[in-house]
């Protein structure tokens, strides 16, 4: 009985004991979780920042595929008309004009002399061609702006691009673009995110260019004429000038329609403009205080699981499990791998293979490539340097194609891909048309460069195919076509290639 007594009273201690170590450990949990909740905040905004910086990236490159291809036309054109001997330009200088407008973004081009001699990619003189875009590229200048004009009876706010046109070292004309605002609202829609309320794009002097997502100003008003809009506490407009002027990028807060924003600014278009990626303050704010709650709760239920971790004494069995199987890990992948290429081994690949056709079954295609004149190169330049070409084709191989495929090594220069998960014929095509490019520029040797090619044969499973051997085989046909007709391309089998 006495017994009994004190093994329940040794229970009851222990109990008691581990009761107050898991209360010393929440409070521990709790003070740490607060500690690092601000922290996690900076870490939040950052990561905010960074995603800004990244889109403002983008946006720029979206708005400049489609303004430079014009301003290259552009200067492709100048070059040509400037090496015309008329002095006046006639239709058919209209139809090279209209090419451009055809194969760009732009809605209406023309070109004029300096006597005021002009012709448009519509064959007819414009209203308005004596805007101060004219006489920029009069002066030598190349022109990149946007104006409120008329054009085609058009009224309304266009970007402009203008290059001068030389002829015998002097300024002999211009020749003059023009591109839809919708280049800028499609670049504001692609890359605008779920919590981005729009842009606005600003020349260097504060005045309103473009934008989307808000009420639209003037084109050439200073967005500090709008008596709606206020910067920020921390933020004068001379100092925002300022950094425009300097190219500074950064983040400020504004006030604009009676909305508080958060402002991502950013030089674009080779530092000519400024992009505003506007985002509504409060909903930034809930957004990273979500985070950041997300990270407390995290936070404890890692606390708690730590916690049990640490009471049932499981971290050195825990350990002792992970170190083993990561070492059983680590041998199996060497064990599946070819040792010279880097990718899988023979039985690996057969394995992996038969395991997708076995329990999954979508459509995919198998590939064997085999090196042209390997025994050649082994003869000419020698086994080591045979080995570097099948090293070269096995790291081609792999950065080509996705992680999920399978890539492996048959045997001596025989390899094989195979696509998972190809379920339409787009696909296929695609993934077929990505095959024949792999060999374009692939190069072995260093004193000797030496760029293999190969024969691939293919076929779909499991339309020709259910099982590795089926599926080998009518690839090996497909592959002994190439073979026969000259090596050096690719063949996809279908039904009516004899066996």
């Amino acid at each position: 009985m006495e017994k009994r007594k004190s093994e329940i009273s040794s229970y009851k201690n222990t109990i008691v004991k581990l009761l107050l170590l898991v209360a010393i450990m929440l409070v521990f949990i709790f003070l740490v979780t607060g500690m690092f909740k601000k922290e996690y905040g900076r870490i939040a905004e950052r990561y905010y920042a960074d995603t800004l910086k990244s889109s403002d990236f983008s946006f720029d490159k979206t708005l400049g595929e489609s303004i430079y291809t014009v301003r290259d036309a552009l200067r492709a054109l100048s070059t040509v008309f400037s090496g015309l001997n008329e002095k006046a330009y006639t239709a058919d200088h209209s139809e090279m004009l209209q090419r451009v407008v055809d194969s760009t973004a732009a809605y209406g081009i023309y070109i004029s002399d300096a006597d005021g001699n002009i012709i448009s990619d519509a064959g007819v003189k414009l209203v308005d061609t004596d805007g101060e875009w004219n006489e920029e590229a009069l002066s030598g200048k190349e022109v990149m702006g946007v104006y409120d004009i008329k054009l085609h009876s058009s009224q309304g706010e266009l970007f402009v691009l203008s290059c001068p046109v030389e002829r015998n070292g002097e300024i002999a004309g211009t020749i003059t673009a023009f591109l839809p605002m919708t280049v800028f609202t499609d670049a504001s829609e692609t890359n605008r995110t779920e919590w981005n309320s729009g842009h606005i794009l600003l020349s260097k002097d504060g005045s309103v260019l473009a934008e989307s997502g808000f009420d639209s100003e003037e084109p050439g008003v200073s967005l500090f004429d709008n008596p709606l809009f206020r910067l920020g506490s921390n933020m004068t407009a001379d100092n925002f000038l300022s950094l425009l002027e300097k190219n500074k990028s950064g983040n400020i807060y504004c006030t604009l329609n009676g909305v508080r924003y958060y402002v991502r600014f950013a030089p674009v278009m080779e530092g000519r403009w400024y992009l505003l990626t506007m985002i509504d303050a409060e909903k930034r704010d809930k957004r990273i205080e979500s985070e950041v709650a997300r990270f407390s709760v995290y936070g404890i239920i890692f606390g708690i699981a730590f916690l049990v971790y640490v009471i049932l004494s499981a971290i050195v069995m825990y350990s002792g499990v992970r170190s083993a199987n990561r070492s059983r890990s680590r041998l199996k992948h060497e064990a599946e791998k070819d040792l010279l290429t880097g990718v899988y081994n023979k039985l690996s690949t057969e394995k992996y293979i038969r395991r997708y056709m076995e329990n999954d079954g979508s459509p995919a295609m198998f590939y064997i490539i085999d090196i042209d004149d390997f025994k050649h190169i082994n003869d000419s330049y020698g086994h080591a340097f045979g080995d570097e070409v099948l090293k070269a084709v096995g790291k081609r191989l792999i950065t080509e194609f996705r992680a999920t495929d399978i890539i492996g090594r048959l045997g001596g220069d025989e390899f094989c891909v195979f696509l998972k998960n190809l379920a339409t014929e787009e696909e296929r095509a695609k993934q077929a048309e990505r095959m024949k490019t792999v060999f374009e520029d692939i190069s072995a040797g260093e004193h000797v460069r030496y760029n293999p090619t190969a024969s691939i044969g293919g076929a779909e499973f499991p339309k020709y195919g259910t099982t590795f051997e089926e599926i080998y085989k009518a690839a090996d046909l497909a592959l002994y076509e190439v073979k026969k007709n000259g090596k050096n391309g690719i063949r996809i089998y279908e039904r009516e290639e004899k066996e």
